[in-house]
């Protein structure tokens, strides 16, 4: 009786000052559940490859290439078909224009001040559209941009972890509904009933960036990443208030940053990049060559009878497995779309363009990146600024000239689709 005593207080002292062993599960059950959290990712690796007939013609002045993206024990490489500005001969290539050719172009929603709302977990609320006196939109009710899949919470009842539930389809045997799980303990956290624990300062042996909150009562753990969406000092989600258009929905965030005002709590709602109003491309694996994060990006779309071009920025990195993603405001201004109303996730995945989409339409999609414009941009990532930066560095690169896309044309008719 003594011995176990012993134990039971040898362990208490590994515990974070403040934990006790009410608030934080016990070890075996936090074991099952770290193991069902990604690990890491490691860097990407990111290179190019000369391609057999590298050179275009001279009004495209670009060079054919692969670029191979993998990380450290991750399985094949993933490969892709791009134009790079000429390189030097025998030497590494280090990019600073890129244009691709695509045929899926996928939306994101982060950064959006209505990504994710803590009541709306399916991103499927609709919402009352009104005029405010000022002539502005006003939206009343909850109406998410998303869902909860990709914003990082994690639910567990012991150690099986909630999912969304299909209402079209019959609930999987065994697997926790999140929506409902997630009602039930979201007051506690908002209300800061629960404490707030960094998971690895728990679990040495965790992956870093999740806040962890336990339920004892109910054996049902919950994590947050930080990274996705941020926390307060105090290791709460950061809830948009009185300073948004949009009070109420978690802040999203964006791998590319503005200065924004700090509120008491430690939250920077401002300073991440709204994915409704700021056209941004996500690029694969991040920064490259003399391509970086906050760059110039201009998108094009052209069918037999229209052309439209979205100019934009590097916003974010995204994964390797596919070539970027976009925007909800890129999207639209591919799309001739501007300024229509997206209520919920659904008018979201109705902007995503895709194989099918584009031989319906036969239209072509490319993407140009010019490396070394973010100090051009001044820090202001305001659509306007970055139209206008945008419009004068294509008018450059194009070379003067009579038609804006000219030698975009050129190069799209040249490129092999990067996937």
């Amino acid at each position: 009786m003594r011995m176990q005593h012993a134990l039971f207080l040898t362990a208490l002292c590994f515990l974070p000052a403040q934990a006790s062993a009410q608030d934080i599960p016990p070890r075996e059950l936090l074991d099952k559940i770290i193991t069902q959290l990604p690990p890491p990712l490691p860097p990407a690796k990111i290179s190019f490859r000369p391609q057999p007939g590298a050179s275009t013609d001279d009004t495209c002045r670009m060079q054919n290439f692969e670029m191979v993206l993998e990380r450290e024990d991750a399985g094949s490489p993933n490969k892709y078909s791009v134009l790079l500005n000429r390189q030097p001969d025998g030497a590494l290539a280090a990019p600073r224009q890129l244009l691709a050719v695509i045929t899926r172009l996928a939306v994101d929603a982060d950064g959006s001040e209505r990504a994710y709302h803590p009541e709306d977990p399916y991103g499927q609320g609709v919402c009352e559209r009104r005029m405010d006196a000022g002539g502005k939109v006003k939206l009343r009710g909850v109406c998410a941009l998303d869902s909860f899949n990709p914003s990082g919470i994690r639910v567990f009842l012991e150690d099986k972890r909630a999912r969304l539930v299909d209402p079209n389809k019959p609930p999987k045997e065994g697997i926790p509904d999140l929506a409902d799980a997630w009602k039930d303990v979201w007051p506690l956290i908002r209300d800061h009933e629960l404490k707030s624990y960094d998971l690895k300062s728990v679990a040495a042996n965790a992956p870093g960036g999740y806040n962890m909150f336990y339920w004892k009562e109910r054996k049902l753990t919950v994590l947050t990443k930080r990274a996705i969406i941020p926390s307060t000092s105090d290791g709460y989600p950061c809830v948009r208030g009185a300073e948004s258009r949009h009070p109420g929905y978690f802040v999203a965030a964006t791998a590319l940053t503005r200065p924004g005002a700090v509120r008491a709590d430690g939250c920077e709602p401002s300073s991440f990049i709204d994915a409704s109003e700021v056209p941004f491309f996500v690029l694969p694996g991040g920064d490259f060559g003399h391509i970086e994060i906050g760059d110039i990006v201009i998108g094009h779309f052209k069918t037999p009878g229209e052309e439209h071009i979205a100019f934009g920025i590097a916003g974010d990195a995204g994964p390797i497995e596919q070539f970027g993603e976009g925007s909800i405001a890129f999207h639209q201004a591919l799309r001739g779309k501007a300024g229509d109303p997206v209520m919920n996730v659904l008018d979201v995945n109705a902007l995503d363009i895709d194989g099918d989409f584009l031989k319906k339409e036969n239209a072509t999609l490319a993407i140009l990146v010019l490396g070394g414009t973010k100090k051009r941009l001044g820090g202001n990532y305001s659509r306007e600024n970055i139209e206008r930066i945008g419009r004068e560095e294509l008018a450059g690169w194009n070379g003067g000239g009579e038609k804006l896309t000219q030698r975009l044309n050129a190069c799209v008719a040249k490129a092999k689709p990067a996937q």
